[in-house]
């Protein structure tokens, strides 16, 4: 029994010590992340905050930060945001600049560097306009079918985008596929337009009537004078060349 209650004393003895040198080294560990410093490359999203009817045509979404701070802090931090607003009545290439003063950070946490820190945007007014819309044929008709002038309905669909973007706009386009077709068709199309920041207000989807055509019989006429002429010739040809072989 004896022996029983000393190995028993001496286990938790050991376990002990083991206890305390874990709270010990658990101790030491927080205290030196609570005072070492450390740097990390992180990514700052950027959201514009635009003046009504603007559009900005090639935004910088997204740069890079270095920030410095506790390493408890700093390894929680993945991104960050910034939010740049836009003054009204500014068109055209616009400077920003990124203040870091601006962007949320952790208590303890500062920004070392921004890169870039600032780059030129263009910012256009955004309009509305009608536009045609034109019918693209693909595939070809059946049985030799020909295809007349298509009536479309609405023919024209109004447009919202930048202005610099709509200059370049002639048209909306709906394609249509002519296989398998040889008589009169109607069909449903969705117009699409030639450019992303182009976009169509309401329904896009237009009715297109396709008239086909049978092609007319190919008239030929024949000159009888000149057949005649040929009758005449070919006999006196073979004459000839039968007359040339009998010599030989």
């Amino acid at each position: 029994m004896i022996k029983d209650s000393q190995l028993a004393q001496k286990w938790l003895f050991r376990l002990l010590s083991f206890t305390l040198a874990l709270f010990l080294w658990l101790y030491v560990r927080l205290e030196r992340e609570e005072e070492l410093i450390v740097d990390k490359i992180v990514n700052v999203e950027i959201t514009y905050a635009l003046p009504e009817n603007t559009e900005i045509l090639n935004p910088v979404n997204k740069i890079s930060a270095r920030i410095r701070g506790k390493e408890r802090e700093v390894k929680n931090i993945s991104v960050l945001h910034s939010i740049v607003s836009i003054s009204p009545n500014k068109i055209g290439n616009v400077e920003i600049k990124i203040n870091p003063d601006n962007i949320k950070l952790p208590e303890g946490v500062k920004i070392v560097s921004l890169e870039p820190d600032r780059f030129t945007v263009t910012i256009d007014k955004v309009i509305e306009k009608l536009f045609p819309v034109k019918v693209e044929f693909v595939g070809e008709p059946a049985a030799g079918a020909e295809v007349g002038t298509p009536t479309i309905v609405p023919d024209k669909l109004p447009v919202r985008g930048p202005s610099s973007v709509l200059k370049e706009i002639d048209s909306l386009i709906a394609t249509v596929d002519l296989s398998g077709h040889a008589i009169t068709f109607e069909e449903r199309v969705i117009a699409k337009s030639p450019h992303t920041k182009a976009k169509i207000i309401g329904s896009p989807v237009v009715q297109v009537t396709i008239p086909m055509y049978q092609p007319e019989p190919l008239e030929i006429n024949i000159d009888e004078e000149k057949i005649t002429e040929t009758e005449e010739i070919i006999p006196d040809v073979k004459w000839r060349l039968k007359e040339n072989n009998e010599r030989r």
